[in-house]
């Protein structure tokens, strides 16, 4: 009887230990960057949710919504790369790469003529605020691109220009 019990709480110990690893969004990251290399675009945003969902952390919740961004944008999902900007300045209110991709976003939907210049101009002042505060205003513009927005890089790469 005390051999069984032993066993039983053994096997719920090892079941509990393998529940516990399965946990770890870091597991998630890798086969989502995994996935991503070999262009299963489905499977990698899948991967980098259940990582999300699982994260401790703001950093990582926003490590893995940049992740997505970047997919999204490969896949010309929109409306989810602004949820995923909209996501990420919810958590972190001053982080400039997601005010400035958001901002990006409502410019090139207002140049596509859809008539959401009030929006760009709306986006414009916050971004100006958080980059001002973080005396941003003379960095370059590209690292807060998404690496599929780098590739459509504007002729200049400093935020002077755009003010």
């Amino acid at each position: 009887v005390i051999g069984s019990m032993v066993f039983v709480f053994l096997v719920l110990g090892a079941i509990g230990v393998i529940l516990y690893l399965s946990r770890d969004p870091e597991r998630f990251i890798k086969a989502g960057d995994e996935a991503l290399l070999a262009k299963d675009y489905k499977s990698a945003a899948q991967n980098y949710h259940k990582a999300r969902n699982l994260a401790k952390t703001d950093s990582l919740r926003i490590e893995t919504l940049l992740k997505l961004v970047d997919i999204y944008i490969e896949t010309d999902q929109w409306r989810n790369v602004l949820g995923c900007w909209n996501k990420i300045i919810q958590i972190d209110p001053k982080n400039v790469k997601a005010r400035f991709g958001r901002l990006k976003y409502f410019y090139i939907m207002a140049d596509s003529g859809l008539r959401v210049w009030q929006e760009v101009a709306s986006q414009a002042s916050e971004f100006i605020e958080v980059a001002k505060n973080a005396n941003l205003l003379a960095e370059d513009t590209t690292q807060w691109q998404p690496i599929k927005m780098q590739e459509r890089r504007a002729v200049s790469n400093q935020m002077g220009p755009y003010l």
